[in-house]
C-alpha cells in the first residue's frame, strides 16, 4: 500500500464521524505528482491560479514552501484562517490544521500516480460554532472551493512545473 493510501491522520477532535462538516473531492490530473506537488507546496502561488484564495502569507520569513510545521496565514473566499502542516509526506500526501474564528479543521491532499498521471484527492473537516451553526451552506461552500481548487490546479499543473520566481 503505497503512503498516500494510508489513512487520514486525522486529529481526534477533527475526524469526518465528529466534525459538523466533511468534504472531499478527487481528480485526475495528467501531471506527475511532482508536478502537482509543487503546486501545492508554494502557497505563494495559489492566489494566481485560484480565485477563491487570496492574501497567502508564510509566518517563517525565511520559509518558501509547505513544510512538516509550517505555519501560514490565508484567505479563503472571505474567511481568514491560520494553517500549520502536520502531515508531510513529499510528492505523496500533505495536511494542515485550519483554524479561524469560531472554527477548526484539517485539510489533506493525496497524489497517488496512475497512468502517466495522477489522481488528487482533497479532503477536509471543519468544526466549531460557525460549522455547527451554518453547516449546510459551509458544506455547500466547501465543496465549490474543493471543486474549484481541483479544476485550477488541473490547469496549472497540466502545463508544467511553477515557475522558478514568483
Amino acid at each position: 500500500m503505497s503512503s498516500a493510501h494510508l489513512p487520514v491522520p486525522w486529529p481526534p477532535d477533527l475526524t469526518p464521524e465528529k466534525a459538523p462538516v466533511y468534504n472531499f473531492h478527487e481528480l485526475y490530473i495528467s501531471a506527475s505528482p511532482a508536478i502537482i506537488w509543487h503546486w501545492l507546496i508554494y502557497v505563494q502561488l495559489w492566489s494566481r491560479y485560484n480565485p477563491y484564495l487570496s492574501d497567502i502569507i508564510l509566518l517563517d520569513p525565511a520559509a518558501t514552501e509547505l513544510m512538516l510545521g509550517t505555519s501560514f496565514q490565508w484567505r479563503r473566499s472571505s474567511y481568514t484562517l491560520l494553517s500549520t502542516v502536520t502531515d508531510y509526506l513529499p510528492y505523496a500526501r500533505i495536511g494542515w490544521r485550519v483554524e479561524g474564528l469560531w472554527l477548526a479543521g484539517f485539510q489533506e491532499w493525496l497524489l497517488m500516480e496512475d497512468s502517466g498521471g495522477c489522481l488528487v484527492r482533497v479532503e477536509e473537516t471543519l468544526s466549531g460554532f460557525v460549522p455547527r451553526l451554518l453547516h449546510r451552506s459551509m458544506s455547500h461552500g466547501l465543496e465549490v472551493v474543493q471543486h474549484e481548487w481541483l479544476k485550477s490546479l488541473r490547469r496549472v499543473a497540466e502545463v508544467g512545473p511553477p515557475p522558478v520566481s514568483f
